[in-house]
């Protein structure tokens, strides 16, 4: 692993270490924009919530992006894509946090 010369990190001796931490930031991002936008499609939110809601996604959604492009930026577009596809993958939302399910039309 290997940090690009041209990269603003390209002086960084620790050049796995500063992707896993950056890894590990882009999961937990990853994890809450998928968590953020169940609940924003749920009806189970209260309808004063869903404008909130939906303004978390973005802004959740904008710095998953961010982190994802600073990877990129410094490991290159590969590294940042199988980073995505690998977090993406792994990304199990417990079902205590789920929101409830749907419920059926009685009519």
């Amino acid at each position: 692993m290997q940090i690009r010369e041209d990269s603003t990190y390209a002086a960084n001796n620790e050049a796995s270490a500063l992707l896993a931490a950056a890894e590990e930031q882009a999961a937990g991002l990853y994890f809450c924009l998928k968590l953020t936008r169940l609940w924003s499609a749920s009806s189970a939110l209260p309808a004063s919530q869903h404008e909130r809601m939906a303004q978390d996604e973005k802004n959740v959604a904008r710095v998953y992006a961010g982190t994802l492009s600073e990877i990129a930026d410094a490991f290159g577009q590969a590294i940042a894509d199988d980073v995505r596809q690998r977090i993406e993958a792994a990304c199990v939302i417990p079902p205590n946090e789920l929101p409830p399910p749907e419920q059926a039309s009685l009519f």
